[in-house]
């Protein structure tokens, strides 16, 4: 027998269970939805486990508000049906004989419930008693039904298993007892009573919201919603199904489902073990199933299943021309239940496994593959690039217990493929969980509350952090014996630095404390999850912050609403336990005060008034005030907020739809409103400004665009576009030149797409792509999305452009002219260092020498030239045998004077582009709020009008890291701001260069000279009323000023040659004649094989 229960609809559906029927856990094999800790791979759409292969969708189709601070949501969501393997026993000397079937009242495939829908599952199983009547001596029988096994399935599909038992009909004989409620298994919170009712049982979940009430403060949703209006009715036909909802302009709008017949042929027997032998039938049946989900704009979702398969869904085709396929294989789950006493698994789960998803965007397909690494425990993901991230899968183990289902303990992510490519990043997880009571058969099966205690992250450089939680727990009873169980409420959480090879010392501790500890009304409600206190301690145990949440003390009288859909009756003013916070209070850490803001509430839940930590009172009121009464409730609805009165007593109101919420109107203080209007997809259509301005938006769901037309003067507007792609993104925003609808003449900007999915590339605006300006930005990253190139329009993507680097906590970016920065981040994610280096090297401490060469000569002298001179020998050859003969003689001048180049100064210029902008918008101006009979103005404030804006802002310069700025306004101009900069500049006495303007362009000169005048050089705009550009935009002749130089001294050598053995001395600064002659002879006259002497 099973409970299906919706916030839209209530049904009862009666299954026909066999005695033979089996208890199972929730497990791998037939989990959907969302579980906790599960790892999911996909979009916002559509995701894929990768624990066991489900496919899992979600289409929005309305959301409104509620009373209480809560939304109802309607989703259409689809899981991938299970399969069950049921093993039956003809006789003991027969092989046995599987089955293959469908699970009883699975949700799965595709339905449309609310998030507050769920359905309880439970499996009924004949027992027999028999015993010796103490009286008669006679043996005694008595058939009993026992109800095991009990599970609770969200609408999303995510189910929570329980441990609740009861029977019936014992005779007091062969008694377990009774378990006729508890908390959910899984860790979720959620809370169990069957003591009233097996089909209609009270479920609370974590937050106090109830089955048979609705949510802690008495708003029912269900089955109507907490206004009491019927979000959709439905009609049904042979193969049809329409919703009619709503829209915020009262009028209905219809979605239908058509439905198509989809042959189902199993083909799962293989997939059971050869041996022992057994026979197996495969099931075979037609399906009804969804063929196409229309919307009101008449576009829709295309659904194509395969046929003679299983029951899976191959492609969803999206109103928006895109397309999503899955491709599958066939895997089996064993399941150990109380049948099978000889060993071995008694049932089998199947299921059909997503191994591809390839997206198509109208223009492209793109493929993620899904597949078994090199064990059963592994999964890879291969992304259309080629990156893969392998995830690896165990059962969490408490001594010999293990869990029945396995949770992901390792996740790699490598750039390129997991056997060639590089490992960027690991994940690991640990996990705990608790030895419960033993529920089915193999009693190992029994680790409960699995939940993750730690996540280690390893860089690619093996830097490591890690994250470590402790959750409250609690005991829980189980047919007269406690174990201990847990609500995933987080008590204590650890953070680690990053160190080198094991994570590092502790960072921050934070704790929490709850309001239902010891406190038995609220467990009793099930409102288990307010926090009353937070604390935060830095790695020392030293006390950093701390608030503290107050509940429920109230210090005012409640307020009765009267509001339809609330249970007046046992939620009235005078029922308190809510978990409402009325107070909030925050530690000063600077002198140890507490800041306090105060809360008081309507018995609906509304906050009606809050006191802030200086005594200053805001008030609220939630009367209805409707736009329009196509919905509106019979009585008050108390559901929106109808007025703010701040401190002073200013009011702002507004008003609402009746049938969806929106917001229709709001007024402010000066009594001036804006107005909103919907198309009838609930899409903002038209909205009116107090000032008399407007902005209109135009939907094409065939054409892919929204227009905007805001009026910038009475019949002119700002035309734009957006235009999208097969898959819903923005490929070009369009400002249309002509203010025109046609947009003959328009500036575009377009943005493509990685294969993955990421910016890709984005053009400058442009006209026509042969403009001068024309250019496309590309974008490249890694396996990790991390930006690695921003490669810009003139780049050929070789040089010239901004290259990221990652490595471990360090991110290196270097720009087109080589320059880098190196930043570092903690394990917190914080900024904690940053390098940047004059040059294009890498960032790193200066070390080493600087050899400067060359010499400086005065500015407009002569080049340097080597010293010149002759020498003159004298005398005559005398024969031997004559007189003595005498040595020759002679001599060398050396003339001429050391020149010197003077040092230079260095410049630089600063071009300023652009012109003023203006635009048309509403602004706030200082006049009169409050006028007396004769109109004399009795109060000034804040009012809003419509008027020319024009930008202002300011230009400016920074040299040597030395900033000078010039303002600009109305009436300004790029030969103006170079004047004002200019000025600015030579009104500074202690600036480094002095600046002269000439038209548009701002010269810069150094006042001192030499290589250390060329200063570093920036310049840089910004627009104070928010344009973007700005209006001015300056460009600086490069990073730094250029032509400083040092002064330079000759250096040089001056020779001599006798009789071809040459001797020379150095010559420089200070060098004279006399001291180079000097310097020859000292070095002729050291050579005692020279041939002259000097």
């Amino acid at each position: 027998m099973s409970h299906l229960k919706h916030a839209v609809e209530l049904a009862l559906i009666v299954l026909a269970i066999s005695p033979v029927v089996l208890a199972q856990s929730v497990s791998d094999g037939n989990q959907t939805g969302l579980p906790p800790f599960g790892t999911f791979h996909g979009s916002n759409f559509d995701l894929v486990s990768l624990q066991n292969g489900n496919l899992h969708m979600e289409i929005p189709i309305v959301n409104v508000p509620q009373r209480g601070g809560r939304n109802l949501s309607l989703r259409y969501i689809y899981d991938t049906p299970t399969w069950e393997m049921n093993r039956n026993y003809v006789d003991v000397s027969s092989p046995p004989l599987w089955i293959v079937a469908t699970p009883p009242s699975e949700v799965a495939k595709w339905r449309l419930v609310s998030q507050y829908g769920w359905s309880v599952d439970y499996t009924i199983n004949e027992a027999q008693c028999t015993w010796t009547d103490s009286v008669t001596g006679q043996q005694q029988t008595v058939y009993y039904w026992e109800r095991m096994n009990w599970v609770l399935t969200e609408s999303d599909g995510t189910k929570h298993p329980f441990a609740l038992w009861h029977e019936a009909n014992t005779q007091h004989r062969c008694s377990k007892g009774l378990q006729l409620n508890g908390s959910a298994l899984d860790g979720s919170g959620v809370f169990m009573d069957i003591s009233t009712s097996f089909d209609l049982p009270l479920v609370i979940f974590k937050d106090g919201f109830r089955s048979d009430v609705g949510d802690p403060n008495g708003n029912r949703l269900e089955p109507i919603d907490t206004l009491g209006r019927q979000i959709v009715t439905f009609t049904r036909g042979p193969n049809f199904e329409i919703w009619t909802i709503k829209d915020s302009n009262g009028n209905p709008q219809q979605y239908r489902v058509d439905y198509t017949n989809v042959a189902i042929q199993t083909n799962l027997c293989g997939l059971l073990p050869a041996n022992p032998a057994h026979d197996c039938v495969e099931y075979s049946e037609t399906w009804s199933m969804p063929a196409t989900l229309t919307l009101p704009n008449g576009k829709a979702y295309q659904f194509t299943w395969q046929q003679n398969g299983h029951g899976e869904l191959l492609r969803v085709d999206l109103p928006t021309g895109g397309s999503i396929s899955y491709a599958y294989t066939s895997r089996a789950y064993g399941v150990h239940v109380p049948l099978d006493r000889n060993g071995g698994y008694g049932k089998y789960n199947a299921r059909r496994e997503v191994t591809t998803r390839a997206v198509n965007d109208g223009q492209a397909t793109r493929t993620w593959a899904y597949s078994e690494g090199a064990t059963t425990s592994e999964r890879v993901v291969q992304d259309p690039l080629g990156n893969e991230e392998l995830h690896i899968y165990s059962y969490v183990t408490v001594g010999s217990y293990r869990s029945n289902g396995k949770y992901e303990t390792e996740a790699r992510f490598y750039q390129g493929s997991r056997i060639s490519g590089t490992l960027l990043r690991t994940i690991k997880k640990d996990y705990t969980g608790e030895v419960g009571p033993t529920l089915f058969d193999d009693p190992t099966l029994s680790v409960l509350n699995v939940r993750l205690i730690r996540e280690t992250t390893i860089l690619e450089d093996n830097k490591q952090s890690k994250v470590e939680t402790d959750y409250e727990t609690f005991q829980q009873p189980y047919l007269g014996v406690n174990f201990t169980a847990t609500r995933f409420n987080v008590s204590e959480k650890r953070e680690h630095a990053y160190g080198a090879g094991a994570p590092g010392s502790l960072v921050r501790r934070t704790t929490y404390s709850y309001l239902h500890t010891n406190n038995q009304p609220y467990i009793s409600r099930n409102v288990v999850d307010r926090v009353t206190t937070t604390s935060v301690y830095d790695g020392g145990g030293a006390l950093q912050s701390q608030s503290v949440n107050e509940y429920d003390v109230y210090t005012e009288p409640i307020q009765a609403t009267g509001a339809v859909q609330h249970d007046n009756i046992n939620y009235g003013p005078w029922f308190l336990t809510r978990g409402n916070v009325t107070a909030s209070r925050h530690w000063r850490n600077t002198d140890g005060a507490w800041l306090e803001t105060r809360h008081q509430y309507d018995d609906a839940g509304n906050i009606v008034k809050t006191t802030d930590p200086q005594g200053h009172v805001t008030t609220f009121d939630y009367s209805d005030a409707w736009a329009n009464a196509a919905c509106a409730p019979a009585g008050p609805g108390r559901a929106y907020l109808q007025s703010v009165t701040n401190p002073l007593g200013h009011v702002t109101r507004h008003t609402y739809n009746s049938c969806t919420g929106s917001m229709a109107s709001t007024t402010d203080p000066n009594n001036q409103t804006t107005t909103f209007s919907y198309d009838f997809m609930d899409r903002p259509d038209i909205t009116n400004l107090p000032g008399g301005g407007q902005v209109d938006r135009d939907y094409d769901d065939y054409g892919l665009w929204v227009r905007t037309k805001t009026l910038r003067a009475p019949g002119a507007y700002v035309v734009s576009y957006s235009r999208y792609d097969g898959l819903g993104r923005v490929i070009r925003e369009e400002l249309c030149e002509d203010g025109t609808d046609a947009c003959t003449s328009s500036i575009k900007t377009d943005t493509s797409y990685d294969a993955v999915g990421r910016k890709g590339s984005v053009t400058n605006p442009y006209r026509t792509t042969g403009d001068p300006t024309y250019g496309v930005t590309r974008f490249e990253y890694d396996a990790l999305s991390r930006t690695q190139k921003v490669v810009p329009p003139d780049s050929n993507g070789l040089s010239n452009f901004v290259l990221t680097e990652y490595l471990g906590n360090t991110v290196t970016v270097t720009d087109q002219a080589g320059k880098q920065r190196r930043s570092f981040t903690d394990a917190l994610g914080r900024l904690i260092e940053v390098h940047e280096p004059a040059g294009g090297t890498s960032p790193a401490p200066g070390t080493g020498s600087s050899t400067i060469a060359g010499t400086l000569q005065t500015v407009g002298g002569s080049s340097p030239a080597p010293g010149t001179g002759s020498a003159n020998v004298s005398g005559s050859l005398q024969s031997a045998g004559g007189t003595p003969g005498t040595p020759g003689t002679g001599s060398v001048t050396v003339s001429g004077s050391e020149q010197v180049r003077g040092a230079t100064q260095a410049t630089g210029t600063v071009s300023i582009t652009g012109s003023e902008q203006a635009e048309w918008r509403e602004v706030l101006v200082w006049g009169c709020v409050l006028y007396d009979e004769s109109g004399g103005c009795m109060e000034e404030g804040w009012i809003s009008e419509w008027q020319w804006v024009y930008d202002s802002g300011s230009v400016y310069v920074a040299v040597n890291g030395q900033y000078k700025s010039a303002w600009y306004g109305q009436g300004s101009t790029g030969d103006s701001i170079a004047q004002d900069l200019a000025n600015a500049i030579n009104a500074d006495g202690s600036y480094p260069v002095t600046a002269s303007a000439g038209g548009t362009v701002l010269y810069l000169t150094s006042k001192t000279y030499g290589a250390g005048a060329n200063y570093s050089l920036a310049a840089g705009s910004g627009s104070y009323e928010n344009f973007d550009p700005p209006s001015f935009v300056p460009a600086p002749s490069g990073s730094n000023l250029t032509g400083g130089a040092d002064t330079v001294y000759d250096a040089g050598t001056v020779s001599i040659t006798v009789n071809g053995s040459t001797k020379s001395a150095g010559y420089g600064q200070g060098s004279t004649s006399n001291s180079i002659a000097s310097a020859l002879g000292n070095a002729i006259n050291a050579d005692g094989a020279y041939p002259v002497t000097a």
